[in-house]
């Protein structure tokens, strides 16, 4: 199987602001969806999904009032893994 997709939506009068992308070529399947939160930063996860190891993400923030800004690192095992 083979697709692919896109959308985005942004509204500036509620602020609403997010999208998605993602695109399949038989088992493998990687994709992006970002979105706005309400603290001002822009959460993107790239993910791949593929046979051998399931869903895995890569999570990231940009953005926002560095005042209410968290940063926790990732480590590898903080990865999501799920069974195809």
């Amino acid at each position: 199987m083979v697709y692919s997709f896109e959308y985005n939506v942004k509204d500036n009068v509620t602020s609403v602001d997010f999208g998605h992308r993602e695109s399949r070529n038989g088992g493998n399947t990687k994709g992006r969806y970002a979105v706005v939160l309400p603290d001002g930063r822009r959460q993107i996860v790239d993910y791949h999904i593929n046979n051998n190891f399931g869903y895995v993400a890569d999570i990231k923030y940009e953005g926002g009032d560095d005042a209410s800004k968290v940063d926790v690192p990732l480590k590898e095992t903080d990865k999501l893994y799920l069974a195809a």
